[in-house]
């Protein structure tokens, strides 16, 4: 396992540079709303988690399709609507909604998509690896892919669990 995450700690990592820049970008932009503009919805957990599970998988295939250029498109528009709710959050109802509402599942939920942004951009690494004339490297792209994949599905359902039991906030 140490090996993968050697192998693949680039691909996760250019991942969360485009997550923190939309985080950037969303909080800049966040302050301009007006009290009531956001208000959540009830989900229950179950629904959070196919939610999310849904948004991996399109984060995975936008990826395939695009050699991970579009997962990260995704993961930046994530991290976009992320700070924005944050900076909204904050600035209208204080650090408390934060702490309870985001922070309990937030890392968990995180790790999973940047997990299915690593594996979405696998097409541009065999595509690699396939030019540098390097097929037997292929079955262990293929036991990365189906290991982080696996991790990405455990966060996902560990973030969705999380969100829709314990960290409720009612914005008022």
């Amino acid at each position: 396992m140490k090996g993968m995450w050697a192998r693949l700690k680039y691909l996760t990592l250019i991942s969360l540079v485009f997550f923190i820049v939309g985080v950037f970008y969303g909080v800049c932009d966040g302050k301009i709303s007006v009290p009531g503009f956001l208000q959540p919805s009830e989900a229950s957990a179950k629904d959070i988690i196919l939610n999310n599970l849904r948004i991996g998988g399109v984060i995975i295939v936008a990826g395939w399709i695009s050699g991970g250029l579009l997962s990260n498109i995704i993961i930046l528009g994530n991290g976009y609507l992320i700070g924005y709710v944050i900076s909204y959050v904050t600035a209208f109802y204080g650090m408390d909604s934060i702490y309870r509402g985001l922070l309990p599942h937030f890392f968990f939920e995180l790790l999973g998509l940047l997990f299915c942004a690593t594996v979405g951009s696998f097409s541009a690494r065999i595509l690699w690896k396939w030019l540098k004339n390097k097929p037997q490297e292929f079955s262990l792209i293929i036991k990365d892919g189906l290991t982080l994949l696996a991790c990405a599905l455990l966060m996902i359902v560990i973030a969705g669990f999380i969100e829709g039991n314990i960290s409720r906030v009612t914005l008022q």
